[in-house]
């Protein structure tokens, strides 16, 4: 019983992780910036030069344009930790 418990658990957690990535990006989207990137595999995280704990592998981080200061604004007030990468802004839960 206390192993069916603990997977309850982990899936409830998956679940919740997953629909904090979905909700973020649906508000940066509907706030008119273009997700680039977003849900990685480990694979496709190594391949792009991603770090070894990318939130992106967790669909918890986002790289967005257009750069621009608005949007880094708009990211940073929605409680994002937000880098000028350039070519875009890589947005991330703290």
């Amino acid at each position: 019983m206390k192993s069916n418990l603990q997977f309850t658990i982990i899936l409830l957690f998956i679940a919740l992780v997953i629909m904090i990535g979905v909700t973020y990006a649906i508000i940066i989207r509907l706030n008119g910036m273009q997700i680039t990137s977003w849900w990685r595999t480990p694979w496709h995280n190594a391949a792009v030069g991603g770090t070894l704990w990318s939130l992106h592998q967790f669909g918890l981080g986002w790289d967005v344009i257009p750069v621009n200061e608005k949007n880094r604004e708009l990211l940073a007030g929605l409680g994002l930790k937000v880098i000028n990468e350039g070519d875009h802004l890589h947005a991330q839960i703290v």
